[in-house]
């Protein structure tokens, strides 16, 4: 149920704002940034994460579903006004037997087409429902698949943590007065720590937030349109329609709603009234 793709800015300067954060910290507090590239510590934390999703399901699925986020770098913009606005162009250009408009929208032009062919109101809404249902579903599946990432990512910080402790106390009691190697083991414990919780927080879990606010506004346009095209396959009047799907709208949406619908009403007249002089 989406609208023509356009590259999503929002994502891509939020992953672009969160590297230049971090790296910006890392310059300003030390004139040796390159300490914080630990190849251990990546090797742990990614090459675990990595492992663990071989663990998790199968080769293809994994695939599939990187597949399917890489996706998320398109943005759909949902307007549940404008949802509206061309469901009730539908309703009133079907009350004047006109032929509808196309829209960019996939559920809104199969719906149509269901009532093209003659479809009752009752099958329409089921398919539509499936419909929506089917894609919450998918979304809400990669939202999983990413906050199953984010639980990853501190936990195998936690082992090269663990792991370089080890290296640490094993060392210090072979010292003899050398201490050259608690360095080392100290940075792979905290660089596995810092890239676990890192990846965590700025990657994997706002990314699963978006889909999930992907996931609800699609919801909520499934329920415009399986209503709206409900209704209009009714024969239930425009009027009724909109002051139905308007429930659907806040406060400020209905204002935003009440607008463009009188900009279109006094386009209309104005028009009659070019043809009429």
């Amino acid at each position: 149920m989406q609208r023509k793709k356009q590259i999503n800015f929002s994502m891509i300067s939020g992953f672009l704002g969160v590297l230049g954060v971090l790296s910006l910290t890392i310059l300003l507090s030390t004139n040796t940034p390159w300490i914080f590239l630990n190849i251990i510590g990546v090797t742990i934390v990614f090459g675990g994460i990595f492992t663990s999703l071989l663990i998790m399901q199968p080769f293809s699925q994994t695939i599939e579903l990187i597949k399917r986020l890489s996706t998320s770098i398109y943005g759909y913009k949902y307007e549940a006004t404008t949802t509206v606005l061309e469901v009730l162009d539908l309703a009133y250009r079907h009350q004047n037997n006109l032929n509808p408009n196309k829209s960019d929208d996939e559920i809104l032009s199969d719906g149509v087409d269901m009532m093209t062919i003659g479809l009752n109101s009752e099958d329409i809404k089921k398919c539509i429902d499936l419909r929506v249902e089917n894609f919450e579903s998918q979304l809400t599946q990669e939202a999983g698949f990413l906050i199953s990432l984010s639980k990853l990512g501190p936990a195998f910080g936690l082992v090269g943590t663990l792991l370089g402790m080890i290296i640490l106390l094993k060392d210090i009691g072979n010292l003899q007065g050398d201490i050259s190697s608690v360095g080392p083991a100290m940075a792979i414990a905290l660089c596995a720590t810092l890239y676990g919780v890192a990846t965590s927080n700025m990657l994997f879990i706002p990314w699963a937030e978006y889909l999930n606010h992907i996931a609800h506004s699609s919801i909520l346009r499934g329920q415009i349109i399986s209503e709206g095209l409900y209704m209009i396959s009714e024969g239930r009047h425009p009027i009724q329609i909109r002051e139905t799907l308007k429930s659907y709208l806040n406060k400020k949406e209905q204002n935003v709603l009440e607008e463009k619908l009188s900009v279109i009403e006094n386009h209309t007249i104005n028009s009659e009234d070019n043809k009429v002089a």
